[in-house]
């Protein structure tokens, strides 16, 4: 299914316009060497298929088929695994190539467990766990875009709604909406750009709202454990009735309910992902507040990876044929745009 026009596609093309800061790597990219410096990389815990931890949401972690198609654990990253965790691996292992072949010390890398809430701060630098690169699943907003460097987009993705079976069901049907706190479906990051999506949702689940009005969060978990444990709980007072989230995050969780860790009720069926689409979810790997530099070498890599087909063959292996034409079509933009350098001859 298509999300949106082609034309569309130009507006996920996004140039960071953050000016370069005085830190450890800005003054690294004078020297074009990042070799003996540490290099903080964010990641997460819940957000698979692009970047989690195995041991902590699966009981027998070492036989997801998802950590190994989507990228395992590696030196790098021994307890995180997923997409994105795997193009920040591979980025990491081509700045180290680079320093063993000149005989320099190799990169050290930092690895920062953060929360959806934890990020934005982390990236400006307003928190203790200030990092370079975020290696989780991040939309390129407008509003994160205009204040941070990132990468070239690297997936797209619907936001949908997860319901349990007891959604939609008696005369006193509730349509309390449930989040992951700090990611855009959350409420201090909602817009109106979800409203066509939800209008089309309510028009199939009447009890949900009215045509025309946006829709209200009434709780945000800490993360997607703590959702899909309450979402899916046999309690009496659930504190949400659906969840709203990015479509591949959803369907993993969907996909691998009897393998996790949360506890669920034995009696309930597995909860279901709707094919109504609110918002569209451009995905990018960002940077620091003063690591412009860091992310500079980053597109240049993978620019590489585009024109020379490594990262489709990445996306083929992690999500098969389950991706939006959109991705393939803005891949396609992205490889064919010029690298620009003004110093090249």
């Amino acid at each position: 299914m298509n999300f949106f026009k082609p034309a569309s596609l130009l507006v996920l093309w996004s140039v960071a316009t953050t000016p370069i800061g005085g830190g450890v790597h800005a003054q690294a990219v004078e020297t074009g060497d990042y070799c003996g410096t540490t290099i903080r990389v964010g990641v997460r815990d819940d957000a698979p298929p692009f970047s989690f931890s195995p041991s902590a949401l699966l009981v027998s972690p070492d036989s997801d088929p998802t950590a190994q198609s989507c990228g395992p654990t590696t030196p790098n990253f021994p307890q995180h695994a997923g997409f994105t965790v795997a193009l920040c691996d591979a980025f990491l292992a081509h700045l180290n190539e680079s320093c063993t072949a000149r005989g320099a010390e190799t990169v050290e890398v930092d690895v920062v467990s953060l929360t959806a809430s934890e990020r934005v701060a982390s990236l400006l630098g307003t928190s203790d766990k200030e990092i370079d690169l975020l290696c989780g699943a991040t939309t390129a907003t407008v509003w994160m875009s205009g204040r941070l460097p990132h990468s070239l987009n690297t997936f797209v993705t619907p936001s949908r709604a997860m319901t349990p079976e007891r959604f939609g069901v008696g005369e006193s049907a509730q349509c309390r909406i449930g989040v992951v706190g700090g990611t855009t479906s959350s409420q201090k990051r909602a817009d109106d750009t979800m409203l066509p999506g939800w209008d089309r949702f309510v028009s199939s689940n009447a009890f949900c709202g009215t045509v025309g009005e946006a829709p209200l969060v009434e709780h945000e978990y800490k993360d997607y454990p703590e959702a899909l444990a309450d979402l899916l709980s046999d309690a009496k007072a659930p504190k949400s009735d659906l969840l709203i989230a990015d479509h591949h995050i959803l369907r993993w969780y969907q996909e691998n309910l009897s393998s996790l860790k949360i506890q669920q009720s034995d009696t309930l069926s597995a909860p279901l992902v709707g094919q109504r689409s609110f918002t569209l979810e451009p995905y990018a790997i960002f940077g620091g507040h003063d690591d412009q530099p860091l992310v500079a070498e980053l597109n240049l890599y993978l620019a590489e990876q585009q024109r020379d087909g490594r990262f489709e063959e990445h996306v083929a292996n992690c999500f098969g044929r389950r991706i939006d034409e959109s991705l393939l079509r803005l891949l396609e933009i992205q490889k064919r745009t010029p690298l620009g350098d003004p110093a090249a001859e």
